[in-house]
Order: structure tokens, then sequence, then C-alpha cells
């Protein structure tokens, strides 16, 4: 009875330290995964600030977009006007320059 006894002791130790084995090895991969979610955390905290950055030079490049739209536009009507300009100062000039050619045809008659 003793001997088996001390069998039934040895193989409870032998279960109870595999089991100790067993409940250290779940510790150890819950701190790892408790040590990736920490790390995974931070990673998702800086691509969130990174996407706010990148949200944020969108807007500043879709205003500098609209303002470069904008002058575009404004210097295409300045154009416009200036040939406008330019324009009726030829007409000017050609018809001041017809005045003189006929001006100069009466004089050399």
């Amino acid at each position: 009875k003793v001997t088996r006894l001390n069998d039934e002791i040895c193989e409870s130790k032998i279960t109870a330290a595999t089991k100790d084995e067993e409940i250290n090895d779940l510790k150890r991969k819950i701190s790892s995964h408790v040590e990736q979610e920490a790390r995974l955390g931070a990673q998702i905290t800086t691509l969130r600030e990174r996407v706010l950055e990148l949200e944020a030079l969108s807007r500043e490049t879709e205003e500098m977009q609209i303002r470069y739209e904008i002058s575009l536009a404004n210097a295409k009507k300045d154009v416009v006007s200036k040939e406008e300009t330019l324009e009726g100062l030829n007409s000017g000039l050609e018809a001041e320059n017809n005045k003189l050619n006929k001006s100069g045809s009466k004089m050399n008659n």
C-alpha cells in the first residue's frame, strides 16, 4: 500500500510539475500577447497621427490648388484685357497711319 501511495504521490507531483510548466508557458504567451498588443496600439496611434497629418496636407493642397486656379483665372482675364487694350491701340495707330498716308498722298498730288 505504501508503495502504491508513493507511486500516486510521484504521479501527482509529476502531474503538478507538468501543470506548472503549462501554466508558466501560458503566462509567457499571455505576456507576449500583451507586449504585442501594446506595440500594435502604439503603431495604431502613430498611424492615426499620420492620417491626421496627411488629411491636413490634403486640405492645404486643395486650398493651394484653389488659390492657383483663381490666380490663373485672374491672369487669363488680365491677358485678355491687355490684348483688348493692345488691339484698341493698334486700331488707333492704324487709323492715325491711314490719316497720315492720306495726308501724304494729298501733299504729293
